[in-house]
């Protein structure tokens, strides 16, 4: 065989599993934008739970006035930082979706322009090392804006930011099923006291005590609402996690094969944990 007729048949080869990487690759970060679009819609946060908190101890002391006192400035805090962090994750994965598909002229470089710091905020601690994973993606992204031949080097930008992505989207799972899941807890127990305690009062009549249980009932089931969809998207952040390590590994442990099933099945489990999430909704 000759020489020109060799090279050729490794760019044919080279050029086939460039294309179902990106395929691959195109295919499972469409899921991914799909999965975290799903966190725009949660109506609560840290600062809607400290506002919560206010409200049940004003009717707890039966207090009514023209302003509710409630400093809720360190939770709106935690949710800025949260928000930052979820939208360095979400720009990396919609340039990842454009590069691959070939659509890509620049990164929104807007996302990350925050500074993020470490320290403690309200009910959530942020560490040095998820720092400098923050830096390092936006770091990235700036320089996948100016690099030229952009998607010739996708795989390299797999490989980059992969430890720096399962920190990120681990923190954030993190944040919604402990931090933010605590405080739903916390809330459903004040509810419960609260309720309890109705039910003991000698000045409600029955019918009365029997409107506080059902309305009892109908805010545990609230509450619970909002836990099991912080439940469903934490699962969302990892198993987006997941998925990205199978991509950056691809060219050294799997065969495109092995690559293709593999991405596809995370792509699959994530779309079904954005389904059981909207049946919830």
């Amino acid at each position: 065989m000759s020489i020109k007729r060799t090279a050729y048949l490794i760019w044919v080869i080279f050029q086939a599993t460039a294309c179902i990487n990106l395929k691959e690759i195109n295919h499972f970060s469409a899921e991914a934008i799909k999965g975290m679009q799903v966190y725009e819609s949660i109506e609560f946060g840290f600062e809607t739970q400290c506002r919560e908190r206010c409200i049940w101890e004003a009717m707890d002391q039966f207090e009514i006035r023209r302003e509710l006192l409630c400093d809720c400035s360190t939770h709106h805090l935690a949710d800025s930082i949260t928000l930052h962090l979820y939208n360095a994750l979400h720009s990396y994965w919609d340039g990842l979706y454009q590069l691959s598909d070939n659509h890509l002229t620049r990164y929104d470089l807007s996302a990350t322009s925050e500074a993020v710091q470490a320290g403690t905020f309200g009910e959530i601690s942020i560490s040095a090392q998820q720092v400098n994973a923050y830096q390092k993606i936006a770091e990235l992204l700036f320089r996948a804006g100016t690099e030229g031949f952009r998607r010739r080097k996708i795989d390299r930008y797999l490989r980059e930011a992969n430890d720096d992505i399962q920190v990120l989207s681990e923190k954030i799972a993190f944040i919604l099923e402990s931090n933010l899941a605590g405080l739903l807890e916390l809330e459903k127990e004040r509810w419960y006291t609260y309720y309890r305690e109705l039910g003991f009062s000698d000045n409600l009549s029955d019918y009365e005590k029997g409107k506080a249980i059902i309305a009892y009932y109908d805010v545990l089931r609230e509450i619970d609402l909002k836990l099991s969809q912080t439940q469903i998207l934490a699962a969302s952040f990892r198993k987006m996690a997941e998925g990205h390590q199978i991509l950056a590994d691809a060219d050294r442990k799997l065969s495109q094969k092995d690559l293709r099933d593999r991405a596809r099945r995370y792509a699959a489990e994530l779309k079904a944990l954005g389904i059981a999430y909207n049946q919830i909704k």
